[in-house]
Protein backbone atom coordinates (compact mmCIF):
# COMPACT_ATOMS: atom_id res chain seq x y z
CA UNK A 1 0.00 0.00 0.00
CA UNK A 2 2.88 2.43 1.30
CA UNK A 3 4.67 2.11 -2.22
CA UNK A 4 1.22 2.71 -4.31
CA UNK A 5 0.23 5.60 -1.97
CA UNK A 6 3.99 7.36 -2.83
CA UNK A 7 3.85 7.06 -6.51
CA UNK A 8 4.86 10.98 -8.01
CA UNK A 9 1.94 12.38 -9.75
CA UNK A 10 1.94 13.30 -13.68
CA UNK A 11 0.11 14.71 -16.04
CA UNK A 12 -0.95 12.05 -19.04
CA UNK A 13 -2.41 12.67 -22.34
CA UNK A 14 -3.57 10.52 -25.38
CA UNK A 15 -4.21 11.76 -28.82
CA UNK A 16 -5.59 9.98 -32.07
CA UNK A 17 -3.83 11.02 -34.68
CA UNK A 18 -6.14 9.02 -37.43
CA UNK A 19 -6.33 5.58 -38.89
CA UNK A 20 -2.98 3.61 -39.20
CA UNK A 21 -1.01 6.44 -37.01
CA UNK A 22 0.19 5.35 -33.78
CA UNK A 23 -1.46 7.71 -30.89
CA UNK A 24 0.44 10.72 -29.63
CA UNK A 25 0.84 9.75 -25.80
CA UNK A 26 2.71 11.54 -22.62
CA UNK A 27 4.10 8.29 -21.79
CA UNK A 28 4.83 4.92 -23.30
CA UNK A 29 2.74 2.55 -21.82
CA UNK A 30 -0.55 4.40 -22.92
CA UNK A 31 0.44 3.69 -26.97
CA UNK A 32 -1.14 0.44 -26.49
CA UNK A 33 -4.63 2.24 -25.29
CA UNK A 34 -7.42 2.39 -28.06
CA UNK A 35 -9.83 5.00 -26.32
CA UNK A 36 -13.40 6.81 -27.11
CA UNK A 37 -12.40 10.37 -27.72
CA UNK A 38 -9.53 11.76 -30.03
CA UNK A 39 -8.05 13.69 -27.01
CA UNK A 40 -7.66 12.60 -23.56
CA UNK A 41 -5.82 14.04 -20.45
CA UNK A 42 -5.24 13.14 -17.28
CA UNK A 43 -3.81 15.11 -14.20
CA UNK A 44 -2.42 11.55 -12.57
CA UNK A 45 -1.94 11.62 -8.74
CA UNK A 46 -1.69 8.36 -6.33
CA UNK A 47 -5.05 6.73 -5.26
CA UNK A 48 -7.04 7.60 -2.65
CA UNK A 49 -7.38 4.34 -1.24
CA UNK A 50 -6.10 1.02 -1.94
CA UNK A 51 -7.19 -2.15 -0.64
CA UNK A 52 -6.52 -5.52 -0.64
CA UNK A 53 -9.48 -7.84 -2.31
CA UNK A 54 -9.88 -11.56 -3.57
CA UNK A 55 -8.18 -15.04 -2.62
CA UNK A 56 -5.06 -13.46 -1.26
CA UNK A 57 -6.97 -11.28 1.30
CA UNK A 58 -8.97 -14.65 2.20
CA UNK A 59 -6.07 -16.64 2.22
CA UNK A 60 -7.12 -19.03 -0.12
CA UNK A 61 -4.56 -18.39 -2.72
CA UNK A 62 -3.28 -21.44 -4.96
CA UNK A 63 0.43 -21.09 -5.54
CA UNK A 64 2.44 -21.37 -6.94
CA UNK A 65 1.71 -18.56 -8.98
CA UNK A 66 0.73 -15.43 -6.41
CA UNK A 67 -1.43 -12.95 -7.56
CA UNK A 68 -3.04 -10.37 -5.35
CA UNK A 69 -6.14 -8.19 -6.22
CA UNK A 70 -5.81 -4.43 -5.29
CA UNK A 71 -9.16 -2.08 -5.83
CA UNK A 72 -7.84 1.57 -6.06
CA UNK A 73 -10.31 4.79 -5.12
CA UNK A 74 -8.69 7.45 -8.13
CA UNK A 75 -8.66 10.90 -6.32
CA UNK A 76 -11.44 13.32 -7.16
CA UNK A 77 -8.69 15.63 -8.34
CA UNK A 78 -8.49 13.59 -11.65
CA UNK A 79 -11.75 13.95 -12.70
CA UNK A 80 -14.16 16.21 -13.59
CA UNK A 81 -17.79 16.67 -13.24
CA UNK A 82 -19.15 15.87 -16.43
CA UNK A 83 -16.93 13.11 -16.88
CA UNK A 84 -19.57 10.68 -16.90
CA UNK A 85 -20.34 11.97 -20.88
CA UNK A 86 -19.09 10.66 -23.72
CA UNK A 87 -17.06 7.64 -22.43
CA UNK A 88 -14.85 10.51 -20.67
CA UNK A 89 -14.67 8.44 -17.33
CA UNK A 90 -14.20 5.42 -18.91
CA UNK A 91 -10.98 6.51 -20.80
CA UNK A 92 -9.53 8.49 -18.06
CA UNK A 93 -10.21 5.04 -15.78
CA UNK A 94 -8.13 3.13 -18.43
CA UNK A 95 -5.07 5.97 -18.62
CA UNK A 96 -5.26 6.01 -14.51
CA UNK A 97 -5.05 2.07 -14.45
CA UNK A 98 -2.32 1.89 -17.22
CA UNK A 99 0.16 4.47 -15.86
CA UNK A 100 -0.61 2.70 -12.02
CA UNK A 101 0.47 -0.79 -13.66
CA UNK A 102 3.42 0.19 -15.25
CA UNK A 103 4.65 2.36 -12.37
CA UNK A 104 4.11 -0.91 -10.10
CA UNK A 105 5.89 -2.97 -12.39
CA UNK A 106 8.64 -0.97 -12.36
CA UNK A 107 11.63 -2.72 -10.24
CA UNK A 108 11.61 -0.57 -7.35
CA UNK A 109 14.04 0.38 -4.04
CA UNK A 110 12.53 -2.07 -1.90
CA UNK A 111 12.99 -5.35 -4.29
CA UNK A 112 16.45 -4.19 -4.86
Amino acid sequence: RGEILSLPPAELSWEDRGIGKPPLVSHAELSGLRLANHKVSLPWAPPEHVELIGSYLLRTVVRPSLDVDVAVRIPRACLLSKDYLDHRYVDKRQLYLAHLGAQLAKPSAATA
